[in-house]
């Protein structure tokens, strides 16, 4: 298992950019939540997960979902609906603490994103 690390309470440079609080955006322009923290493979640096608040719960988004929002250069953009993210299971601190925690949670979210997959493959044969 790769190891994983949030931000937490890191306070980056000057320099260096911070994304967490910036606003979340999916289909249709919606608003769905705030970047709160980042998940990172503590080996390579790689960011993996932005943690985002709903407003309702914290939920784990893959990185590789994720793009700048082109109207604001401060937001990122999703492919789903408020509905879709709702669907992936709540997000808590505690499941970086083991490696049992992480695969319990990991498989909760590959299965929701699997269903999303399949939405998305659905909805582009169309």
């Amino acid at each position: 298992m790769a190891h994983y690390l949030s931000l937490a309470d890191y306070h980056f440079t000057d320099t260096a950019e911070d994304i967490r609080g910036a606003d979340l955006f999916g289909e249709n322009e919606e608003r769905l939540g705030k970047v709160k923290d980042v998940i990172f493979d503590h080996q390579t640096g790689e960011v993996r997960y932005l943690i985002v608040d709903t407003g309702k719960r914290r939920v784990a988004v893959p990185a590789d979902y994720i793009f700048r929002a082109v109207a604001d250069v401060d937001a990122f953009r999703v492919d789903m609906t408020r509905e879709q993210l709702e669907r992936l299971p709540e997000f808590k601190d505690e499941y970086l603490e083991n490696e049992q925690r992480w695969s319990e949670f990991h498989a909760r979210q590959e299965e929701s994103l699997k269903k999303w997959r399949e939405e998305m493959e659905h909805k582009y044969k169309e």
